[in-house]
């Protein structure tokens, strides 16, 4: 892993839905709007990792840095893997996702 390491507090919050998934979130303050309530709720830091370019700066620490996102993405769960930080790998359909989120909130304002 990175050779700087940080601690990450687990919280507990009443947003987690605990029969969806594993019941765990991980919660980035500076992501969306429901990440920074929790986030400004429990004093989380709002930590930026990226450039405007969509590379990793030096807040992703030194074996991330200026590697593109996605690089970046496949390379850390490499890493992961080889420190067994990886329990369990599912293929997630993003798109009917978003279309199943986009129609309960449609539906719950009609």
């Amino acid at each position: 892993m990175s050779d700087e390491k940080r601690s990450i507090p687990i919280i507990a919050d009443e947003y987690v839905d605990m029969e969806f998934g594993t019941g765990a979130l991980k919660i980035t303050p500076g992501h969306d709007p429901n990440d920074y309530a929790i986030g400004k709720k429990f004093d989380l830091p709002i930590i930026n990792i990226m450039n405007k370019d969509g590379s990793m700066n030096a807040n992703s620490g030194a074996r991330y840095n200026s590697l593109d996102r996605f690089d970046a993405r496949t390379k850390l769960w490499e890493d992961m893997e080889a420190e067994g930080l990886t329990i369990k790998v599912f293929f997630f359909n993003y798109i009917s996702f978003i279309i199943n989120i986009y129609l309960a909130h449609y539906i719950s304002l009609h």
